[in-house]
């Protein structure tokens, strides 16, 4: 990990209030990659992908109100693996680490060439 920024952006007062949460269409160059949401917040994590490896992570929490933005640079990949691997080994699960590693790289793989057959 090269940076990490962390960026928190009250929406209402003086500033512009939005009727709507962010979306991942309103960050085009970043590739989606997990959404959650309720009726009242929504969290996006997104990624930058190039050659084949994640080399930014956007982290944005959104309750229309406030809005929390963590940008990570560097390349992920390496981190992501570590802690995938330490997250199964503290569960007792080390035995699925190579198998869990294999499968996230294949989807980094495919998010990145989204032309390329699974």
């Amino acid at each position: 990990v090269k940076k990490v920024q962390v960026g928190v952006y009250v929406r209402d007062g003086e500033g512009v209030r939005l009727d709507r949460h962010l979306r991942p269409s309103d960050f085009p160059a970043l590739t989606p990659m997990v959404q959650v949401h309720d009726e009242d917040e929504r969290v996006l994590v997104m990624a930058e992908i190039r050659d084949a490896r994640m080399r930014r992570m956007i982290v944005v929490v959104d309750d229309l109100d406030e809005v929390v933005i963590v940008r990570v640079k560097g390349d992920l990949d390496d981190m992501i693996e570590d802690t995938i691997r330490l997250a199964l080994d503290q569960g007792d699960h080390e035995d699925l680490a190579d198998e869990t590693v294999e499968a996230w790289r294949a989807s980094e793989r495919a998010a990145a060439d989204p032309e390329r057959e699974a």
